[in-house]
């Protein structure tokens, strides 16, 4: 199956990208080269002009902060945490949050970094599966922002 990025950049439908995206390695990477230099320009502006306000402190999401072409954005940020969970959690959230089959799902977890290497490069990491409560997680995420608190 190919794909014609012409029609799906000008249409712009989500739904789309997602069957590309996920169903053609290929197609992947063409989005990822249009679409990573814009989105890296976009958060850097934003960390630029939140900086030039004299503030210290700045939290950006970043997905795919170390996947492929994005890795090189890593250098950006002073600090890094992977939120991560086990495959089969992952697998388990994206079919029962997100409405996918276990298909859509496995192809969405194949086209990412391996979460545990990916935790290797951060310098924190929380695991984030089932068995652990919302108040447990909480205390993690804290205790990891009093940690970089206390290095600023």
């Amino acid at each position: 199956m190919t794909y014609d990025f012409r029609t799906l950049k000008n249409n712009l439908e989500k739904k789309g990208y997602k069957v590309a995206v996920f169903d053609n390695k290929e197609a992947r990477v063409k989005l990822e080269a249009i679409s990573f230099p814009i989105i890296n320009s976009y958060i850097l502006n934003f960390i630029e002009n939140w900086r030039s306000c004299n503030s210290s402190k700045i939290v950006v999401e970043v997905p795919l902060l170390f996947e492929s072409r994005a890795a090189r954005f890593a250098k950006f940020f002073d600090t890094s945490v992977c939120i991560w969970s086990q495959q089969d959690t992952m697998l388990e959230r994206l079919c029962s949050f997100r409405g996918l089959s276990q298909e859509e799902a496995m192809k969405r977890i194949s086209a990412q970094m391996d979460p545990e290497n990916k935790s290797s490069l951060c310098d924190y990491a929380i695991e984030n599966d089932t068995k652990t409560s919302l108040n447990e997680f909480k205390q993690k995420v804290n205790s990891i922002i009093d940690d970089i608190e206390r290095k600023v």
